[in-house]
C-alpha cells in the first residue's frame, strides 16, 4: 500500500517581533537615568566605588557653601537637574544633558573621573526594569492571517 505524501499544514500565522515601544523605551531611560543620578549623587563612581576626593581648594569652597565636600556633582544643582532622557525611539534611548553649561561641566568631570556611565549596579536596576516591562509588553505576538 502506497503511502500518502508528507505535507506541510501551513496555518498562515504570522509571527511578529515587535521591539519596545518608544514610551517604554523612554520610561526605561527615565529608570536608569535616575539610578544613574542617586549613584553620582551619593559620589559613586561608575565602578560603583567612592568617587576620588577633591582638590583641596574645591572641597573648602564647597564647604563655605553648605555642601558636602566630596565629588557628588552637587555645587549648584543644575548639573544632575539637567541629566535628561533627550531622544527615545524604538531602537534606543539617549540620555544626556539638555542645558550646554551642564554638557560642559559633566564632560570635565568625566575626564577627571568616569561617573556618567552605567555602572554594575545600574545595570542590575536596568535589566531588572527591562525584564518587567517584557513580561507586561508582549514582545513576540502572534497573528493568525486568514
Amino acid at each position: 500500500m502506497a503511502r500518502k505524501a508528507f505535507s506541510t499544514a501551513i496555518s498562515h500565522a504570522r509571527f511578529v517581533v515587535g521591539p519596545f515601544s518608544s514610551d517604554a523605551m523612554a520610561t526605561l531611560a527615565g529608570i536608569l537615568r535616575d539610578s544613574m543620578r542617586e549613584r553620582i549623587g551619593k559620589a559613586m563612581n561608575a565602578n560603583d566605588q567612592v568617587s576620588k576626593s577633591l582638590s583641596p581648594s574645591y572641597a573648602k569652597r564647597k564647604v563655605t557653601k553648605g555642601k558636602n565636600p566630596v565629588r557628588d556633582w552637587n555645587m549648584s544643582g543644575n548639573t544632575l537637574r539637567s541629566m535628561a532622557v533627550l531622544t527615545a525611539n524604538e531602537n534606543r534611548a539617549v540620555i544626556g544633558f539638555n542645558n550646554p553649561i551642564a554638557g560642559r561641566i559633566a564632560h570635565f568631570n568625566q575626564l577627571r573621573e568616569r561617573a556618567f556611565s552605567v555602572s554594575p549596579m545600574d545595570r542590575r536596576t536596568l535589566v531588572a526594569a527591562v525584564n518587567a516591562t517584557a513580561r507586561q509588553v508582549k514582545v513576540v505576538t502572534v497573528r493568525k492571517v486568514a
